[in-house]
């Protein structure tokens, strides 16, 4: 859904701003990628909501540069925490750990779409 700055990129990703808006409408915390075979957190501000792209990594060595890696993703009320758990020395072992704060459900507030209707972005996607 995003392009990372720097990050060799080998396609292009049609409509991922759409996608992304639709997402954090719903009230979607986290939206998890792939593709780009190294791991990373980055947060998508839209208006008064904050959801975050998390990408994973690969199980295969790529030319990325980073070792191969999945990610461990665990939360509370407030907080979720992302670690990269890498292949290293013939173990998996935390490598990057990303701390983002949650944002209150905005479902709930005054601006938000019901949770039981769709909103506007939601319903042109149908």
């Amino acid at each position: 859904l995003i392009e990372m700055i720097g990050t060799p990129m080998t396609g292009d990703v049609k409509r991922g701003d759409a996608a992304a808006l639709i997402f954090a409408e719903a009230g979607v915390d986290l939206i998890m990628t792939g593709h780009v075979h190294i791991p990373f957190a980055l947060p998508i501000d839209l208006a008064d909501r904050c959801s975050y792209a998390i990408g994973c990594g690969t199980l295969s060595h790529r030319e990325r540069g980073t070792p191969p890696s999945f990610n461990q993703v665990d939360w509370d009320a407030k907080t979720i925490t992302v670690t990269a758990m890498a292949w290293i020395d013939g173990a998996f072992t935390p490598h990057q750990t990303w701390r983002l704060n949650r944002r209150q459900d905005t479902r709930k507030s005054a601006t938000a779409p019901n949770p039981n209707q769709p909103g506007p972005l939601e319903k042109a996607a149908v």
